[in-house]
């Protein structure tokens, strides 16, 4: 008796395979912090510059049997740009208030493909206001590596930025976010 329940138990496993199909396997990848980072543009009219930001965090859910990315989560420190200028990092500190809103955040679950470009439709967190952003990215896959790249303008008045001011006059209300990201897919 043990037997028959057994080999049908079994049989039951196996063919609940076979009815329902083959799972899908999703995993969760970070990307690599030596590689991955995220930048901003700022102009001035008596100049311009760029700062970094390599203490980024990024996960996306990756659809291996589709290998194609699902979903996006990334976070970068405010207090992490570096445009190599102490003095603008800090006025750009207080201008963004660091210390009450330290982190910039950006998710999606809403990730589409058109020709060669992913499109990711998601919400921005920055300066405690929150809009929703759609962004154009390259992609590049190479071996078991997945670069994603792309670039977005923000409008800091949008974010409810006081704007720093050289010589009384205000940076420009829009600066461009660029971004890499790498993830190894084993």
């Amino acid at each position: 008796m043990k037997k028959i329940i057994f080999y049908a138990l079994a049989a039951m496993a196996v063919l609940s395979g076979f009815a329902f199909g083959p799972k899908t396997l999703k995993r969760k990848l970070f990307s690599n912090k030596a590689s991955s980072w995220i930048s901003y543009e700022g102009k001035h009219p008596l100049h311009s510059w760029k700062a970094v930001c390599r203490e980024v965090d990024c996960v996306v859910t990756y659809d291996e049997d589709e290998a194609k990315l699902e979903t996006v989560a990334i976070s970068a420190k405010v207090m992490a740009f570096d445009s190599r200028n102490t003095n603008r990092d800090s006025h750009a500190l207080e201008a963004l208030e660091a210390l009450t809103y330290p982190k910039i955040n950006f998710t999606s679950a809403q990730l589409s493909r058109n020709e060669a470009n992913l499109i990711i439709n998601g919400s921005l967190n920055f300066h405690g206001v929150t809009k929703p952003m759609s962004i154009t990215t390259k992609t590049y896959t190479e071996g078991n590596t997945i670069r994603v790249e792309g670039a977005f303008p923000v409008k800091l008045s949008e974010f409810k930025v006081d704007r720093p001011a050289l010589l009384f006059v205000k940076i420009e209300d829009e600066i461009t976010i660029h971004f890499s990201f790498t993830f190894r897919t084993q």
